[in-house]
């Protein structure tokens, strides 16, 4: 990124990792959940068991399977400890960096023939819906990521990805 905000050219494919700070996030969690899984094992073994198996899970997530945003020709893929998730870049409206749930995030709105731009169900709708957006900045800021992003995408609608 130059000073003046306009986004470099960015060569496709390329991969973006989550950063440092979000995977020490991840590490801090997995040290909290194993501990509490721990306490709450003498008092009752089963939760506490499914504790630390959220922990563990945390740990996996840090270790083995790092996010990544791929960003290709055609779109781009995020990947998680939960699978991935492609997108093309024509069933996108825009990003927009916005304040969900008291922090900026990367805001993905969707064209009307493709995905809802409304949020969606998580977790078998035990959980809020989620907006849909970027699960992580990938060592970016948040506003940077979002221009980026746009900036791909008008790319693409160019032709010239």
């Amino acid at each position: 990124m130059s000073d003046q905000g306009v986004s470099a050219p960015v060569d496709v494919p390329r991969t973006l990792s989550a950063s440092l700070n979000e995977q020490l996030g991840y590490g801090v969690m997995a040290m909290a959940v194993l501990g509490l899984g721990v306490m709450w094992r003498r008092l009752n073994p089963v939760p506490g068991y499914i504790v630390m198996a959220l922990a563990i899970a945390f740990a996996v997530m840090q270790f083995i399977r790092r996010p990544t945003l791929v960003l290709e020709r055609e779109g781009f893929t995020t990947t998680s400890l939960f699978g991935a998730e492609h997108t093309r870049w024509e069933d996108i409206d825009r990003f927009e960096a916005r304040k969900v749930a008291g922090r900026k995030v990367v805001a993905v709105d969707f064209v009307a023939r493709a995905k809802p731009s409304r949020p969606k169900m998580r977790a078998f709708g035990l959980l809020p819906k989620a907006e849909p957006m970027l699960p992580h900045t990938y060592g970016l800021r948040v506003d940077e990521l979002a221009r980026l992003m746009n900036d791909l995408k008008a790319r693409a609608d160019r032709g010239e990805l």
